[in-house]
């Protein structure tokens, strides 16, 4: 309606309430394309939201399909005081007898302050090292281990192998990070309480050795490591020895053997037993399942949701006669069911039970049954139940054929693989069907009838605008027509008054 318009004048009827019960009827129409749309657009939402509950439970498909979700492991130490220790799934099954022999040590050097002279004397470590230290000692370049650090301008191609420092803009604290974050495998480090600069070899049996042209080691820093001393021990490798055999590469108390990462503490002779961790497998398979039965209550709940026909979706006159409570109880109802035996769901549903219930090549163990995973009565569309002592059986005494199950064994595609598959298929399906709210267009099927409709809407609101239009013409003119009439019947009347 355009402008203000003001009808009944001349001919005393309510025009207004007989358009409104005319362009109601008119509108009839228009209210079944939007109440199509708003069923569509529900639609969409209950697809897509099965969409999700698909990728999500690919995630844990594609978590099940990794190698150490099926080898964790147990560890654990007679004499945790003398070695403890870690397995990573790859770690060995088995005992391992370790007799640490010599326990190694790390190789220290600190400041060789005489006289009660410091290295800063009362100066702060976040000064610029210009200002703690003379010239002399900040030129040229120094080496600890191998690794070059040079306080000269780098070049315009800096060389990857040097750390440069420059003395105008660095603190010492700038000069100790980059030490420590280098390949020299030493840790620097300043105590104010003492004065005095710390340096450790970062493994054992490692020693600390300098060089270069530059004097910053031994003057600014004082240190000395040209002989041992006091202010400089040489530290020595670790002598530990695994079931009789002593490691000859190995310097550290910390390394690794057959997968296992052992930490040596004190000299002594402990045992170290290396189990499959069946609780963290089955807790695995048992989630794996407990996310499935969730997927397949969902699904089948969409699938066998009663749809009320008696519940359209409200129209906008209708909403109007409701309350916000009486308005919500409607629409849940009336959003319930439309994807009631829808076949697009019905067949990713399908497809996810056939999956597992089909054999795993020519494997041992080839299909969940055999592991004690299987679905129950019928009525439950489905769901899978776990014997779970028959379950920790096979983790215990097949590991091995029990990975294969769902990882396959390189040729065969296992269950957790082809299960993967099958999700990303239904993802497409749907996805085809409803789109997906990230993205920009929506070419799905639902998408493009969604448009349609709109065009459809579109034109009858347009329609029914010029209908408006036409009608206020058509009262309009009966208004003049009736206003012209009376004035003539008042004409007449006051000529006929006038004869007598």
């Amino acid at each position: 309606m355009s402008g203000l318009r003001i009808g009944g004048l001349g001919s005393g009827m309510d025009t207004q309430m007989m358009l409104e019960q005319l362009m109601r009827a008119e509108r009839m129409p228009l209210d079944r394309l939007k109440q199509q749309k708003q069923v569509l657009q529900w639609k969409q939402e209950d697809y897509r939201s099965m969409r999700t509950k698909l990728l999500n439970f690919r995630t844990t498909a594609a978590d099940l399909n990794r190698t150490s979700n099926f080898s964790a492991r147990t560890i654990s130490s007679t004499n945790s005081d003398v070695v403890t220790g870690t397995a990573s799934g790859s770690a060995s099954v088995g005992t391992y007898t370790v007799e640490v022999i010599e326990l190694g040590q790390k190789t220290f050097a600190h400041s060789k302050v005489e006289d009660g002279q410091g290295v800063l004397e009362g100066k702060l470590a976040s000064s610029r090292i210009n200002q703690l230290f003379g010239a002399d000692e900040l030129t040229g370049e120094f080496e600890i281990n191998g690794v070059k650090f040079s306080f000269e301008a780098p070049p315009e191609t800096p060389d990857k192998n040097i750390v440069y420092i420059d003395p105008t803009k660095e603190s010492l604290n700038n000069v100790i990070t980059k030490i420590n974050n280098s390949k020299a495998g030493v840790n620097l480090v300043y105590d104010a309480r003492e004065d005095k600069m710390f340096m450790s070899s970062k493994s054992e049996g490692e020693e600390i050795v300098f060089g270069g042209s530059s004097t910053f080691l031994t003057e600014a820093l004082k240190f000395d490591v040209s002989v041992e001393s006091e202010y400089y021990t040489i530290g020595n490798a670790a002598r530990i020895s695994v079931n009789g055999y002593e490691l000859k590469e190995n310097k550290s108390n910390n390394f690794t053997f057959a997968g296992v990462s052992f930490s040596a503490k004190q000299v002594g002779t402990s045992t170290i037993t290396v189990k499959s961790d069946t609780d963290q497998v089955f807790n695995n398979i048992k989630n794996f399942v407990d996310q499935y039965n969730s997927l397949i209550n969902s699904v089948n709940e969409k699938l066998f949701e009663p749809r009320n026909r008696d519940y359209p979706p409200l129209t906008d006159e209708q909403r109007e006669t409701l309350s916000d409570r009486e308005a919500e109880k409607w629409e849940e109802i009336a959003r319930q069911g439309h994807l009631r035996n829808d076949t697009v769901l019905q067949g990713v549903l399908n497809d996810l039970r056939r999956v597992l219930g089909e054999s795993v090549g020519d494997l041992d163990i080839r299909t969940l049954s055999q592991i004690g995973i299987t679905t129950g009565d019928y009525k439950e569309r489905g769901i899978l139940h776990i014997d779970e002592t028959k379950l920790r059986n096979a983790i215990e005494n097949n590991p091995e054929d029990v990975r294969k199950l769902f990882m396959g064994d390189g040729e065969t595609k296992g269950i957790a693989t082809k299960l993967y598959d099958s999700l990303s298929s239904g993802m497409t399906r749907l996805g085809n069907q409803a789109g997906q709210s990230s993205a920009i267009t929506d070419q799905s099927f639902i998408g493009r009838s969604i448009k349609r409709i709109d065009d459809r809407i579109f034109a009858f609101e347009d329609r029914l605008q010029r209908v408006e239009d036409r009608y206020w013409r058509q009262f309009t003119a009966m208004e003049k027509a009736m206003d012209q009439m009376y004035n003539q019947s008042q004409w007449l009347s006051q000529q006929l008054m006038g004869m007598f």
